[in-house]
């Protein structure tokens, strides 16, 4: 007896399929929904079979196509376990550009570079933990950047890339297992920060530069420093990140609302973006009302050459400007944005009292653990030293009686 096609169930025409490999017995076929009862009421039963034949054909096609798709999944999979090194990079490179910014791509591939020149292009399933071990004494003995030997968070840095790898590759089963990583251990340093009034001789320098532009008609002048001024507010108001500033358009600054709105310009992605719209404090909001209502009409982005085209195309250039100034003003060694502003700011609201996990949403940090490195312990241990030293020269006796009094009080309070 020829095996049904298709039967009735809970009001639906559900057809009964050939499972992988053909019927056997005391084997379940694949069931697949082809329409509701309801939908071909209205058909004679000739012209109900003939509707039901074809739905049943076109599912049938379906499955056939993901069935050949599975097993063109399964022989790529059975691929990936012959795959070496530089074929899984090239694999999991693709995979992180189509998330992360170019920059990230390019991070990620010199740090498997760096394994592949210890380790050699081998087999991905040839990795083991003496691989790992190569790869370490490579990072500490050889390995150099501009002629000296890798600091050691750079080479925790190489070394989490690394692990970050083995375990895409450990999921895409490209590596069948993985031995525990162990990170090198970090020393633990507080953060390297300005101080309130080396952001107040910044920005007074700025707006210096600025008046000595206007009066010499200097418009390259003009429009570094005015661009210079605004980065320097957002990244101090806001904490916003320099990529965030490079990218924002005028259009995404809300004075109305009190917000700068999410914005997605010059292919720029901020990792962990978690709260896109910031909200603007009154001293931010002052300034983009002088700042907005003194613009050129063609211009589109905050930081605008003046024609409606970026300031500059790579933010480095904006990096590299902002270092020329700190070295002017006798500044730290720091990274301008970064650790100069943005840091600055996170670490003088953590002091104040703010907030973490306020502080944690205002500067789009994944996870609190990140925001509270920015907590300068040091800073305030010494900063209580300092106001006990204060404190014990208003209090100590002045005079010999004074000391004869001030022993006996003690004494009587032991």
């Amino acid at each position: 007896m020829a095996r049904k096609l298709y039967e009735k169930y809970r009001g639906n025409y559900v057809g009964l399929f050939a499972p992988e490999g053909g019927w056997q017995n005391g084997r379940r076929g694949i069931r697949r929904s082809l329409c509701s009862i309801a939908e071909l009421e209205h058909l004679d039963e000739l012209e109900r079979s003939i509707r039901l034949t074809e739905l049943y054909s076109r599912k049938a096609r379906e499955i056939t196509d993901e069935n050949h798709q599975k097993e063109v999944e399964r022989k790529k999979k059975k691929q990936r376990k012959l795959w070496t090194v530089k074929q899984a990079r090239t694999f999991w490179l693709d995979s992180v550009r189509s998330t992360c910014a170019e920059k990230t791509a390019i991070m990620y591939g010199r740090s498997l570079d760096l394994y592949i020149t210890a380790c050699g292009n081998h087999d991905m399933q040839d990795y083991d933990e003496t691989k790992y071990n190569a790869f370490q004494r490579y990072l500490n003995t050889q390995a150099k950047y501009r002629g000296r030997l890798l600091a050691d968070t750079t080479k925790h840095i190489h070394t989490r890339h690394l692990k970050n790898f083995l375990l895409f590759c450990r999921d895409k089963q490209i590596l069948d297992s993985l031995h525990r990583i162990k990170m090198p251990k970090l020393p633990k340093k507080d953060m390297r920060t300005l101080t309130l009034d080396d952001l107040d001789r910044l920005e007074n320098y700025l707006i210096n530069k600025l008046q000595v532009a206007e009066r010499e008609s200097d418009a390259r002048g003009i429009r570094n420093m005015k661009n210079m001024l605004r980065a320097y507010m957002m990244a101090t108001q806001i904490v916003a990140r320099l990529g965030a500033i490079w990218s924002l358009k005028l259009e995404n600054i809300d004075l109305g609302s009190g917000y700068i709105r999410d914005n997605k310009e010059l292919k720029w992605k901020n990792k962990f973006y978690k709260t896109p719209d910031k909200p603007i404090n009154k001293e931010l909001h002052e300034f983009l009302i002088k700042d907005l209502a003194e613009r050129k009409p063609k211009e589109r982005y905050f930081l605008d050459k003046g024609n409606g085209e970026p300031w500059f195309y790579d933010q480095g250039e904006i990096s590299k400007l902002a270092t020329k100034i700190f070295r002017e003003l006798n500044l730290p060694s720091v990274k301008p944005f970064h650790w100069g502003m943005r840091a600055t700011m996170i670490t003088e609201l953590l002091l104040s009292g703010c907030n973490p996990y306020a502080v944690q949403e205002l500067a789009d940090h994944d996870n609190i653990e990140t925001t509270m490195l920015y907590l300068n312990r040091r800073k305030i241990q010494q900063k209580n030293a300092v106001d006990s030293i204060s404190e014990l020269r208003k209090n100590r006796p002045q005079s010999d009686s004074e000391v004869s009094q001030f022993v006996c009080h003690r004494r009587s309070e032991a």
